[in-house]
């Protein structure tokens, strides 16, 4: 009995425990990745994230627009490249949703295109937004 008494106790300590110190939120934007792709140059990491947020606004009109009319090749292409654009400078949620069109490519229709792309266009707004604050701190 006393052994299923420390079971519950260890148990109660667990299940009570705040998670929020046990586990990091996870970042938008991971600029260790970006300094390993980068090499550590920090002219050429500004240069590739100005690209970036320059580029980004085009792909997610491009995914849109393609969308809308229904050319989901078009769409799979756009994805794919944004997909791995997102990768090397480190947004590797944004990657995994832009991976979602792949994914869902043979059942895609209109709607289900929109409802991804919304869920993209979210997670590049956070990435954009942690880019621009790295950038700031970096200008400092």
């Amino acid at each position: 009995m006393s052994d299923e008494r420390n079971d519950n106790t260890w148990m109660e300590r667990v299940l009570s425990a705040d998670t929020r110190k046990m586990r990091p939120v996870p970042r938008a934007f991971d600029p260790e990745q970006l300094t390993m792709v980068c090499r550590g140059d920090r002219e050429l990491e500004r240069f590739v994230l100005g690209k970036f947020l320059t580029e980004a606004p085009q792909y997610l009109r491009a995914m849109k627009q393609a969308a809308e009319i229904g050319d989901f090749d078009e769409l799979l292409s756009r994805s794919h490249a944004f997909r791995d654009a997102s990768q090397v400078v480190g947004a590797y949620e944004l990657a995994r949703a832009c991976l979602r069109f792949e994914m869902f490519h043979d059942r895609l229709g209109t709607e289900m295109a929109l409802d991804l792309l919304t869920e993209v266009t979210a997670r590049y707004e956070a990435v954009a937004s942690q880019i621009t604050t790295f950038l700031s701190g970096r200008a400092a």
